[in-house]
């Protein structure tokens, strides 16, 4: 080319107009969620309130643990300092035990405050991560754990579930909170150290109201440790052993040498939680929980809060876990990839959380509150790997379907809720009205009305073995019964023995479901199984006393010793 043409080359190359990139469906709703940001929280703000107040419920939940909280705040309540709760995590209890002192045992107002916990959960997500995160992976996330059934009826019940979510949310804001701080003014421990002494608190607080959450230890020290800043780890670790080793010499001194992972332990390293003689688990069994809790809660359960599976129909699809399994281990790739150390946070936190669940617990247990509360954090890992995926330059033409991903979980999800909500209207109706059984099942109506009998016909010093002690009590404002959860023994002598041991006179003989949905021959059998071969080899000891109902009857037995 001849030096006059490429100046004329040149010359129409510089009086082009600069090259402008399209903006992407992305660009725009992501710019569109930050301009609208405070205007659509307020909005989720008030449709939470208002679905949670819809959704409020004034039973005592069949699941039992909540009543047992509640059983033993009233415990600490009239015995703080010769009671000390091990079954699980002792804090909720003791939480519950100042509004019993200051109350007394009014279900309203537990629940209530269950309720303002379970808001400001959302307050403080939102407060932590809407500069963290894409918008557009966050609102959505935002939108559907505020409609979501399931939260929604946690809000109301007195589970732990809505006070650890609130301290869950409350440590992820601090935390980040420290990470903003050492980013813009040093890692200085002198200006610092109150906020590693917060999150020291708030780690033990965590960790005193669920004990799986000890692992949380665990996964913010990977994240630690995988971005090198190990004089961190060791603040976090002394932040949290000089709340925690205080602790536990106030309660050596106070409640003696009680250990609250004991119970469970026990228990969990039990092939079977409720039959010993099944003996105890190998190696290779805590592999094979692994891979049956990852199935069950991953292809059924997940689908099931969020609303695409029907509660306790227990289909499970190894084909369905696979899948998402995948897609969260791209999300572990992607998001360690992307340097972001906010997703980094939320991943090893909410992994160690739920992968050690997964291990130690039996499938037997599998049940919605156990991932629950790390819901929202795995709606952030996957919408991340789809956001990932659509946000490729050769794929942006198909943005849409991200967005039609989100649309259908919510209308699922939304369906689910509306659902929830017309048949919770008339239950909460009746019971405001006075009736008090009203919403519950034939099995748990003759269960409660047979408690309720027991605790206004029976002698003051009788006690009355049965299934669900705790629900018994706070039905029937009555502490004589005594709960018998596994078979102890088909031994007719060695049964005696045990009810004799414990001063048991009566045992309350029920037929609750095994799956609350619908009524078969599967029912909690421990205490059938005890009676039964007391009843072949000495019937003169077993006296019928009365009973309740005809389908799914509970039964009361007098044993003569």
């Amino acid at each position: 080319m001849k030096p006059a043409d490429k100046a004329k080359l040149k010359a129409k190359k510089s009086k082009q107009s600069p090259i402008v990139l399209k903006k992407t469906l992305f660009d725009k709703t992501e710019k569109w969620f930050f301009e609208k940001q405070k205007v659509l929280f307020i909005s989720i703000s008030i449709i939470f309130i208002l679905l949670s107040l819809l959704m409020f419920s004034m039973r005592i939940s069949e699941g039992g643990d909540d009543a047992t909280y509640i059983q033993a705040g009233y415990n600490y309540s009239k015995h703080f300092f010769s009671y000390y709760f091990t079954f699980q995590a002792a804090l909720y209890p003791m939480f519950l035990g100042l509004i019993i002192k200051i109350f007394g045992i009014n279900l309203f107002i537990m629940k209530f405050i269950s309720l303002f916990f379970s808001y400001f959960h959302i307050y403080f997500f939102y407060k932590a991560l809407k500069n963290k995160i894409s918008l557009i992976i966050f609102f959505p996330v935002l939108i559907i754990i505020s409609t979501n059934a399931f939260i929604l009826f946690f809000a109301s019940q007195t589970y732990n579930e809505a006070f650890f979510l609130f301290f869950q949310s409350l440590f992820i804001y601090f935390f980040i909170r420290l990470e903003d701080n050492i980013e813009n003014k040093g890692d200085s421990l002198k200006l610092n150290y109150k906020l590693w002494l917060l999150i020291g608190l708030l780690a033990f607080v965590l960790t005193m109201t669920k004990n799986i959450a000890i692992t949380l230890i665990l996964g913010i020290g990977i994240y630690l440790i995988i971005n090198k800043r190990y004089l961190h780890l060791i603040y976090f670790i002394c932040s949290f052993l000089l709340i925690r080793i205080p602790f536990e010499l106030f309660k050596t001194l106070i409640w003696g040498n009680l250990n609250q992972f004991n119970a469970q332990t026990s228990i969990l390293l039990q092939v079977h939680p409720y039959d010993k003689s099944k003996g105890m688990e190998s190696i290779g069994g805590f592999f094979i929980r692994f891979v049956d809790n990852c199935q069950v809660y991953l292809s059924d359960i997940l689908f099931q809060i969020l609303g695409f599976k029907k509660e306790f129909t227990n289909v499970e699809s190894p084909t369905l876990a696979i899948v998402i399994v995948l897609i969260i281990i791209i999300g572990i790739f992607l998001i360690i990839k992307s340097k972001n150390k906010t997703l980094e946070l939320l991943l090893f936190y909410s992994a160690s959380i739920i992968g050690i669940s997964f291990i130690v617990l039996q499938k037997i247990w599998s049940q919605h509150r156990t991932i629950l509360i790390e819901i929202p954090f795995m709606l952030i890992i996957i919408f991340f790997v789809f956001y990932k995926l659509f946000n490729k330059k050769s794929l942006s033409g198909f943005q849409f379907l991200y967005f039609a991903m989100i649309i259908i979980i919510f209308i699922v999800g939304i369906a689910l809720t509306t659902k929830k909500i017309k048949q919770n209207i008339p239950i909460i109706t009746n019971n405001i009205k006075g009736d008090k059984y009203y919403g519950y099942t034939p099995d748990w109506k003759n269960y409660l009305l047979m408690s309720d009998w027991c605790a206004h016909n029976l002698k003051e010093n009788d006690k009355i073995a049965c299934r669900k002690p705790s629900v018994s009590f706070l039905f029937s404002n009555c502490d004589k019964f005594y709960g018998v959860f596994e078979n102890k023994t088909s031994n007719a002598d060695s049964a005696l023995a045990f009810f004799k041991k414990n001063q048991v006179t009566h045992i309350l003989i029920s037929s609750l479901r095994l799956n609350p949905a619908m009524p078969t021959l599967n029912i909690y059998n421990s205490l059938q199984r005890m009676l039964y071969p007391i009843a072949l080899k000495y019937p003169n000891k077993i006296q019928f006393v009365t009973q309740f109902g005809e389908e799914e009857a509970s039964y009361l037995y007098k044993i003569n010793y």
